[in-house]
């Protein structure tokens, strides 16, 4: 017995040493030939400080590229550190502290899952999978059962993202916990950042401000587009949104969100508050949202900024300045929108919107036997067999039915109400349905010596180029001759030469994508 029992014990003891173990990957760390990562033990050794990977150090690990070549599991990660957990990849100490250490690479899940990633530092700024990501790229990776808890700039995926990154095509559930800026994928985005094609499950809970179900807080030309979230979201001071929670001169489009909001100040079911020239286009809530002042079934607070093509059927409960589609509005535009949730509160409560000042709303309804409204502070009330199909002649003036809203003639989509033809229309059973849409990036930007141009078409094209001009219009670079090329995702390096093989020059050049049915286009800084 006592034989079998130090059988168990070695057994266990080899199996702990082993899961904190740094194993190099196969591969170079380049971008045709990247780092390898199959096992718990390649992620480590991303991870790992420089004492345990000495070489190559860990900001060459961290500017190179990775590919996940198969599901992971992490919940060993459980016990690391004496409970911590995993360390994040990437470092932020302060704004211009010489230790910060951002994560510059590319990291590409290959729709492959890590399970049970857990951390446990709640008193530290920064937190997620990837800590501190900056002009990097992660795509294609999906994260569940995660148990995250930190301090502030809190994610599952990604902690602060920053400057040009990406995080495109990927998923995470479970539960992330934080006092300031937790998001259920992402806590922090800035700066030309873009989240795309994601979904978040599982619950969020703030102690302090901003949470959002994908993103806490957006700021400075940033996108969200073609998300989704069903986490339940819980707690916060102000700034709670299913979402996202608080945008800043930033867009969000073609996402969704159903679940329940919990909150206490600005609370909406897409966007908590959304400021300073932020557009929320062709998206929509559901479920219940709840706070104590300024609740909305789309957006809590909306200043400066413009709402388009939006709808909400959340149910909205509060106290004071309360809206089914926006609490209160300054300086703002709603335009062909509409809401037919519940409403209710103690005072300033509107069917569409709650209170606003020198603000509009173009074209824009709520249903007043479904609200429980009469009143708003702007909009038009309607009836039910007035907003559903067939619509009353006199509601959604001007909406677009070709390539924006669909209608629903069978009430079997959207209870008979107009839905976003590009969006899918949540179900209990399909919430994450992936929203495809054609796109086109480069990273890092700006660069020196040579950048990687990412694409992705939605379907085969019998025609398709891609070329580089420079700031006179004047043709540089053909990357790819006008041919047939195949539905799917793509890149290439351009290495800053033109079709001469000649050097080009610093400064600002756009790169375009073209098909028969759309084009894309980037503009890129070479520096030198």
């Amino acid at each position: 017995m006592r034989s079998a029992i130090m059988s168990l014990f070695l057994s266990c003891t080899c199996a702990w040493i082993l899961a904190q173990t740094a194993i190099a990957p196969a591969g170079e760390g380049s971008f045709n030939n990247p780092y390898q990562i199959s096992s718990l033990q390649n992620l480590y050794w991303i991870a790992a400080s420089d004492d345990i990977v000495p070489s190559p150090s860990q900001q060459s690990r961290w500017s190179s590229n990775y590919i996940q070549l198969a599901d992971i599991d992490a919940t060993s990660t459980a016990t690391w550190f004496d409970g911590q957990g995993w360390s994040p990849i990437g470092r932020y100490i302060d704004e211009g502290d010489p230790d910060n250490l951002p994560f510059t690479g590319s990291y590409n899940g290959g729709d492959h899952v890590i399970n049970g990633i857990h951390i446990y530092l709640p008193s530290t700024l920064v937190v997620g999978f990837f800590g501190y990501i900056e002009g990097g790229m992660i795509t294609n990776l999906g994260l569940s059962n995660v148990e995250v808890r930190g301090g502030w700039d809190v994610g599952s995926l990604v902690g602060y993202q920053r400057y040009n990154s990406v995080v495109d095509n990927c998923h995470s559930s479970g539960n992330v916990n934080g006092h300031i800026w937790v998001g259920g994928l992402v806590g922090t985005q800035q700066y030309n950042s873009t989240i795309s094609n994601c979904h978040s499950s599982g619950t969020v809970n703030v102690g302090g401000g901003n949470a959002g179900g994908i993103l806490a807080l957006q700021q400075i030309l940033c996108t969200v587009i073609n998300c989704s979230s069903t986490v339940t979201v819980s707690g916060g001071q102000a700034n709670v949104g299913g979402l996202v929670g608080e945008q800043e001169g930033s867009s969000i489009s073609k996402s969704f969100y159903k679940g329940n909001v919990n909150g206490q100040s600005v609370v909406g079911g897409l966007v908590g508050n959304s400021i300073w020239s932020s557009t929320i286009s062709s998206s929509y809530s559901l479920g219940t949202i709840r706070g104590t002042s300024v609740v909305g079934g789309l957006v809590g607070s909306q200043q400066e900024s413009f709402i388009n093509d939006c709808y909400s059927m959340a149910n909205v409960y509060g106290g004071a300045f309360i809206g089914g589609l926006v609490a209160s509005m300054a300086d703002a535009t709603i335009t062909n929108s509409y809401c037919a949730g519940h409403v209710s509160g103690q005072s300033t409560v509107g069917g569409l919107v709650g209170s606003h000042l020198g603000s509009r709303a173009i074209c824009s309804y709520w249903n007043i036997e479904t609200t429980g409204q009469t009143t708003s502070v702007c909009g038009n009330g309607r009836l039910t067999e007035e907003m559903t199909f067939p619509h009353a002649a006199n509601t959604y003036l001007n909406w677009s039915f070709t390539d924006i809203w669909a209608v629903d003639t069978s009430f079997s989509i959207n209870s008979g109400y107009p839905y976003l033809s590009d969006v899918p229309v949540s179900s209990e059973d399909d919430v994450s349905t992936e929203l495809e849409e054609p796109y086109l990036r480069n990273y890092p930007n700006p660069f020196n010596p040579e950048t990687t141009i990412c694409f992705y078409l939605p379907e085969n094209t019998e025609q398709m180029d891609l070329k580089i001009y420079n700031l006179r219009g004047q043709l540089v670079r053909t990357l790819i001759e006008p041919a047939p090329y195949p539905k799917g995702k793509a890149s290439l390096v351009w290495n800053a030469c033109d079709d001469h093989g000649r050097k080009v020059s610093s400064g600002f050049y756009f790169y375009r994508l073209r098909t028969p049915f759309f084009t894309r286009m980037g503009k890129m800084t070479l520096l030198k």
